[in-house]
């Protein structure tokens, strides 16, 4: 009898066994499964991290090149008198009253940065010019005007000594500079006669449509009050006279 029960007891023992051998089998498979579809979740997680840092890469170099920026491309054209010039700049007054100066560039090798070979006189005083350049002209800063190229403009008046005269009046008159002004002039002036909006309405005058009529040559024109009339005396273009 007991070695029945110890057989039993055995055989018993050897089922619990085999029962908890089983169990453990499932449970580690269990926990096989896990980590492996943690190992995938973490895979996957780093794949997608990865991709989207890959995204974002280039959307931050695009930034970074929109932000250092291309210059402006786009070619602007003005026309207007030339008041003032030398071998590295030209001066001139434009439709819209301004008074702009244009620099050649101090690089020797800048191709094509300042073209004047449109100019069958050169930059003369008094001539019209139609001015094309690239960048910007903020104001009357032009310095970040670039590829300047001139060539000849015909202006409402075809007596280039009278434009120069009127040039050189204008120039005075921006640089408050009476003394030259009245070198300029055949009457006498005082500067109580030019009133801060006298002098704005010439310096800001379009020369370049500014008519000759047979009684002369007017800043800023004939029928503005007060004006200036230039006038030929002995072949030299001066001021004749100050009409209020």
């Amino acid at each position: 009898m007991k070695k029945t029960g110890m057989k039993r007891m055995g055989k018993a023992g050897m089922a619990a066994a085999l029962l908890l051998f089983a169990w453990t089998l499932g449970a580690c498979g269990q926990s096989g499964k896990k980590a492996e579809n943690n190992a995938s979740s973490a895979a996957f997680a780093s794949g997608a991290n990865a991709a989207g840092a890959e995204s974002t890469e280039p959307d931050s170099l695009m930034n970074a090149q929109a932000s250092t920026g291309e210059q402006d491309t786009g070619t602007t054209t003005i026309r207007g008198v030339i008041i003032d010039a030398s071998m590295n700049t030209v001066t001139i007054q434009t439709q819209d009253g301004k008074t702009l100066s244009f620099h050649q560039s101090e690089d020797e090798s800048a191709e094509g940065e300042f073209d004047t070979t449109a100019l069958k006189s050169g930059m003369e005083l008094g001539n019209g010019v139609e001015l094309s350049y690239q960048g910007k002209v903020e104001g009357t800063d032009t310095s970040k005007a670039r590829k300047v190229v001139m060539k000849d403009a015909t202006p409402a008046c075809k007596n280039a000594q009278a434009l120069e005269k009127a040039g050189e009046i204008i120039l005075a008159l921006e640089d408050q500079d009476y003394n030259t002004l009245s070198s300029l002039s055949a009457i006498k002036l005082s500067k109580k006669d030019f009133t801060e909006d006298f002098v704005q309405s010439v310096v800001t005058m379009n020369l370049f449509d500014a008519p000759l009529t047979k009684d002369g040559f007017f800043l800023p024109g004939k029928e503005a009050k007060p004006n200036l009339e230039l006038g030929e005396i002995d072949g030299e273009w001066t001021i004749t006279g100050l009409n209020r």
